[in-house]
């Protein structure tokens, strides 16, 4: 009998000391569930952090392209306005070139004419047989 309570206690230790270690592995998987749910929890914070970067950026460059977009129409404007400005030059630069050319033969007319005066003059003081 002694014999049967050996081994009944050998058992009853034995079932202690199981139950302790799976009372361990219980809490060891709690912990490691614990620990993968902040890891979850961590990584879902990081991915909306990074949404949220991202939504500012993509504003931030929406923004800077429409102000490029602006300064381009901008800049197609001024450089429209300054053709117009070089082709109003060039036909202020024509239209001198032709005041030139005819300032030139009204000198020279005017010129002709003065050139004309002493045989006007001397036909003016002819008879002609009057």
């Amino acid at each position: 009998k002694d014999k049967s309570q050996e081994s009944l206690d050998a058992v009853k230790k034995k079932h202690k000391a199981l139950e302790s270690a799976y009372d361990v592995v219980k809490l060891k998987m709690v912990q490691l569930q614990t620990a993968h749910m902040d890891q979850i929890q961590s990584m879902q914070t990081r991915h909306e952090q990074a949404l949220n970067n991202a939504t500012v950026l993509k504003k931030t460059v929406d923004s800077k392209q429409a102000a490029l977009d602006i300064v381009t129409e901008e800049r197609n404007a001024l450089l429209s306005e300054r053709n117009a400005l070089k082709q109003t030059v060039l036909e202020l630069e024509s239209s001198k070139s032709n005041e030139n050319m005819l300032q030139g033969q009204v000198d020279r007319l005017k010129q002709e004419i003065k050139d004309l005066q002493p045989l006007k003059a001397y036909c003016d003081d002819q008879d002609y047989g009057a």
